[in-house]
């Protein structure tokens, strides 16, 4: 991937956090001497108005990782847990993300030049009608399959809204759009013309390779 970043989206049981614990799993087992080390974060204690992100994941990775850090004074820990962040000698992954709603408005952190900017957003904003939880959630994994590939199928409904607004802003994340807005049009295209559906029959026969 040309950004080095990888966004993986999903409904609640759909199998994100067991996709991204094999992830880490393949990369230990492919790493090579010298090679980065992946780390799996929880990202659910991040609180963006108290602190930014490289702070945030060296204070983690110090609590996760006590034996890295040693005597030092916490100045000096996260100063030497950052410069294994700023020297690609980690790859931070993240798990625990939550996902934009179309319940009511959701409030995004937005990195940049290692600044951090808070805002709210709304499925309005993006031409797109709000929908109750029930509309939107699921169910078991075997439920999530199905609402799934229904989605992926090209089935217009509230979940359809939901998966376009996180995808477009993981295109966003990606570098490959500057704004939501200008990325659902391109999320869109990747559902109807059967792109999404093929990459997860391609991610279907990967995970059963194992």
């Amino acid at each position: 991937m040309p950004t080095g970043r990888l966004v993986v989206l999903g409904e609640p049981g759909s199998g994100k956090t067991v996709l991204v614990l094999r992830l880490v799993l393949d990369l230990l087992g492919r790493r090579r001497s010298g090679d980065p080390v992946p780390v799996l974060v929880s990202a659910a204690s991040w609180d963006p108005t108290v602190s930014g992100p490289y702070g945030w994941l060296a204070g983690q990775l110090a609590l996760s990782y006590p034996s890295l850090a040693g005597t030092a004074d916490p100045g000096s820990v996260s100063r030497r847990f950052r410069m294994l962040i700023d020297s690609g000698l980690i790859v931070p992954v993240l798990d625990g993300l939550d996902e934009i709603t179309l319940t009511g408005p959701t409030r995004i952190a937005e990195i940049h030049d290692g600044a951090v900017r808070t805002y709210e957003i709304t499925p309005e904003e993006f031409g797109i009608t709000r929908a109750g939880l029930d509309d939107i959630s699921g169910g078991d994994s075997t439920a999530n399959a199905v609402l799934i590939r229904k989605v992926l199928g090209g089935d217009k409904s509230p979940r359809r809204d939901v998966v376009l607004l996180n995808a477009a802003a993981a295109l966003v994340v990606a570098g490959r759009a500057e704004h939501i807005g200008d990325a659902l049009p391109v999320a869109a295209r990747s559902i109807d013309s059967g792109a999404a559906a093929r990459k997860l029959k391609a991610l279907v026969r990967f995970t059963a390779n194992g």
